[in-house]
C-alpha cells in the first residue's frame, strides 16, 4: 500500500473514532448548548473521515492499472467481433475499434 494512502486512512479511522466518543457523551453534558456544540463536532468529525477514506480509495484506484475497454460489434449477418476493425458494407467504412 502507497505511505499517503496508508497515512490518510489513518487519519480517516482517527477522525471516525473520535467522533464515535464524543457521541457517546453527547447526552451527558449538563447543558443543552454544549450537547448541541459536541454532537456538531462529531459531525464535523464524521465529514473529515468520510472526505479522507473517499481521497484514498480515488487514489489507490489510480494507481491500480486498468484494462483497456473491449467494444463488441455485430454485424448484420450477426456475427460479433471484438477484433480490431470491421468492414461495413453500406458505405464502405472501416470501423475501428480500441483493442
Amino acid at each position: 500500500m502507497e505511505p499517503l494512502v496508508a497515512y490518510t486512512l489513518r487519519q480517516g479511522d482517527r477522525a471516525l473514532v473520535l467522533a464515535q466518543r464524543l457521541l457517546e457523551v453527547v447526552t451527558h453534558a449538563p447543558e443543552i448548548e454544549e450537547d448541541m456544540a459536541l454532537s456538531n463536532l462529531a459531525l464535523d468529525l464524521i465529514g473529515q473521515a468520510r472526505a479522507l477514506y473517499t481521497y484514498a480509495v480515488a487514489r489507490s484506484r489510480a494507481r491500480q492499472p486498468t484494462a483497456p475497454p473491449v467494444t463488441r460489434i455485430t454485424t448484420p449477418t450477426g456475427e460479433t467481433s471484438t477484433g480490431s476493425s470491421i468492414r461495413c458494407s453500406s458505405n464502405s467504412r472501416t470501423v475501428t475499434s480500441p483493442t
